[in-house]
């Protein structure tokens, strides 16, 4: 594990060490190939703090994105990218409100 990713003591929030991941992706903007890079890189990052399972993606022209879960969070996790034009995409790296179901 990265330092970043270590809690710093037993008690530190796991929600927390997932902000510190995510924020270092979000809105960071890249050409789309190394944006898929650059998620893959976040997901795994996440993968070693929490466990966390694919439930959906939203794909078209303007956005990719996918949402995950954990069982840790109360909240989803979306990591992707929205086309920003001319070649450029900016991260999607956040914990978004579960759906109402």
């Amino acid at each position: 594990m990265d330092e970043e990713e270590q809690p710093e003591t037993p008690g530190d929030d796991i929600r927390a060490v997932v902000m510190r991941i995510l924020g270092t992706a979000h809105g960071k903007t890249t050409s789309i190939t190394e944006a898929g890079r650059e998620n893959v890189r976040t997901v795994n990052r996440l993968s070693r703090v929490i466990a966390l399972r694919h439930v959906a993606n939203d794909r078209s022209f303007r956005e990719n994105l996918t949402r995950y879960r954990s069982d840790v969070l109360s909240e989803d996790i979306v990591i992707g990218a929205r086309r920003e034009g001319q070649g450029v995409w900016s991260l999607v790296a956040e914990l978004v409100p579960r759906p109402d179901m």
